[in-house]
């Protein structure tokens, strides 16, 4: 499902990819293309991990995913700098590392065998999902430490948000290395069966 006039989702896009994965002799595609309708939300999940790593990842040289990647470590380091209040900027750098790993290995198996794409894709949007989220706790607690003795602010608030960003470090974050492994793993045992098996 395309719909013509979406700026997000180019349509020339969507179809070079496609054309890629058909002469690659990887994909039986049905592409419909919704004219005069400006985006198409399917609510799949794995049509959006395709559009993040076919798409997304390699669009502009793949600068927005460095710029994401770099913004995060920044603001690691800065939380680091200040005693990493909420307990969350270690986890969260190991499970960057992760990501960056991930995103490199997608970068040169992914575009030279689609089959790694596609197997990865789904480990590759949960990873990057894991990693902005974390990111998010980081910056919530970091907010936190600091508002936390101020005066007016609820103490018991912040301690629950710094509480709450530790928890997802330690119980959560540590879930990025599984992500990368599965992102690593390539086609291989996925695309072993024929067709026909199905």
């Amino acid at each position: 499902m395309l719909a013509e006039l979406d700026q997000t989702q180019l349509v020339g896009s969507c179809i070079e990819y496609i054309e890629r994965m058909r002469k690659a002799g990887k994909a039986k595609i049905r592409v419909a293309i919704y004219p005069g309708v400006y985006h198409a939300y399917e609510g799949t999940n794995g049509v959006q991990a395709m559009d993040l790593v076919g798409r997304k990842l390699a669009l502009n040289g793949g600068r927005g995913v460095r710029a994401l990647l770099e913004t995060i470590a920044g603001d690691i380091a800065a939380a680091k700098a200040a005693g990493d209040p909420g307990g969350i900027a270690d986890p969260l750098e190991k499970a960057l590392g992760h990501l960056q790993g991930a995103t490199m290995w997608l970068a040169q198996n992914g575009m030279a065998d689609p089959d790694n794409a596609g197997a990865g894709a789904y480990a590759y949007m949960q990873l990057m999902g894991l990693v902005t989220l974390g990111w998010m706790w980081l910056k919530m607690a970091t907010v936190s430490a600091k508002l936390r003795d101020a005066a007016g602010e609820d103490r018991a608030f912040h301690d629950t948000k710094i509480a709450t960003a530790r928890f997802f470090a330690e119980r959560e974050l540590v879930s990025a290395g599984g992500y990368r492994r599965k992102v690593e793993a390539g086609a291989g045992s996925l695309m072993a069966l024929p067709v026909e098996a199905f």
